[in-house]
């Protein structure tokens, strides 16, 4: 599965050299310490030199506070971003996540749709389970 390529640091002053560093345009900056991090004014797209991002950073550290870290700057790519996660619980046992990722990932349309199920035998079983629609046919 193809991933964006990311780098996180920990200070505003580290941000122009990890953006020369990550060597993709266009970069995204996220404030990776939010769990929701669009509505916080955390996620700016697009930026394409190195101290355009530095300046960014500044500002949305200056904004969101000390939250904001680690800043992350990743490869800004276009397509669906998509969440899977899995965990193993010691009185549950082992749990599946599947669903909208990225700015999807916390719309009030898509929220109730996620896939978070007890993780059952099989694949022909799992994405059932997991509330896995068939392309074209999703809930929203």
């Amino acid at each position: 599965m193809p991933q964006a390529r990311i780098v996180a640091v920990d200070s505003a002053d580290d941000v122009a050299a990890a953006f020369t560093g990550l060597g993709v345009r266009p970069v995204v900056l996220k404030a990776g310490g939010l769990l929701h991090k669009t509505d916080a004014g955390g996620v700016v797209l697009g930026l394409r030199d190195a101290e355009t991002a530095a300046e960014t950073a500044r500002e949305m550290v200056a904004k969101v506070g000390p939250e904001a870290y680690p800043l992350l700057l990743q490869q800004q790519v276009s397509g669906l971003e998509i969440l899977v996660g899995a965990r193993r619980d010691p009185q549950l046992g082992a749990a599946l996540v599947v669903g909208l990722g990225g700015r999807h990932r916390g719309a009030r349309r898509c929220r109730d749709h996620d896939g978070a199920r007890l993780a059952v035998p099989g694949p022909r079983r799992a994405a059932p389970a997991a509330g896995v629609a068939p392309p074209g046919r999703l809930p929203w």
